[in-house]
C-alpha cells in the first residue's frame, strides 16, 4: 500500500515535470502561467491534476505511515503484555514447585517414622505397612506433578525465549530496513 502511493506520488511529480518543461513556453512568465495563458489550454489543468496527485500521494503516504508506526507500538506493547503474563506463571509455578517440594519432605519423614514403628513388634503392624505404602503412593503422585510443572514451567520459559528472539529479529530487520533506506 505506502510503495503504491510512492509510486503514484512519484508518477504525479514527473507529470508536472514534463507539463512544465513540455508544455510552458520557453521563458513563461508564471503569472501567465497560473492564469491559463500558456502554451496550450490543457497545460494548466494537467499542471495542476500532476500537483494534486503528487500532494495527494504524499499527504496519504504520511498518514499511512503514521498509522503503520502506531501499530507497531501496539504490538510491541502486547508483547510486553505477553512477557509480563509469562514472568508471573514462571513465578506462580515456581511456588508451587516449592510447595511440593516442602510436602514431599513431610512426607518422606512420616514414612520413615511408620517404617521404623512397623518395625517393632505390634498388632498395628499390617495398618502400618498399609499407611506406608499409601504414603509413597502420595509421595510417587507428588513426584508426577512436579515433573509435570517443571515441563510446563520449561515450556513457558520456551515461549518466552522465543518471544524475546521473535523481538530481537523485528528490530534488527527494522535497523536493515533504515540503513537500506538510507543507501
Amino acid at each position: 500500500m505506502r510503495q503504491r502511493l510512492a509510486l503514484a506520488g512519484f508518477i504525479g511529480f514527473l507529470f508536472f515535470l514534463v507539463a512544465l518543461f513540455y508544455f510552458v513556453p520557453s521563458n513563461p512568465d508564471i503569472e501567465s502561467v497560473l492564469a491559463g495563458k500558456a502554451k496550450s489550454g490543457g497545460t494548466n489543468s494537467l499542471i495542476l491534476f500532476s500537483l494534486f496527485a503528487f500532494a495527494l500521494a504524499t499527504v496519504t503516504y504520511v498518514k499511512s505511515n503514521k498509522r503503520f508506526k502506531r501499530g507497531q507500538d501496539c504490538q510491541r506493547e502486547q508483547l510486553y503484555i505477553k512477557i509480563d503474563e509469562l514472568i508471573l506463571k514462571n513465578r506462580v509455578l515456581e511456588g508451587k514447585n516449592k510447595e511440593l517440594k516442602q510436602d514431599r519432605e513431610q512426607l518422606f519423614t512420616r514414612a520413615n517414622e511408620l517404617e521404623e514403628r512397623s518395625k517393632q513388634p505390634g498388632d498395628h503392624e499390617k495398618l502400618l505397612h498399609q499407611s506406608i505404602l499409601v504414603l509413597k503412593k502420595d509421595i510417587d503422585n507428588l513426584l508426577s506433578q512436579r515433573d509435570r510443572l517443571m515441563e510446563s514451567l520449561n515450556l513457558k520459559e520456551a515461549e518466552l525465549k522465543k518471544i524475546k528472539e521473535e523481538e530481537k529479529k523485528k528490530e534488527k530487520k527494522k535497523k536493515q530496513r533504515r540503513k537500506n533506506a538510507k543507501n
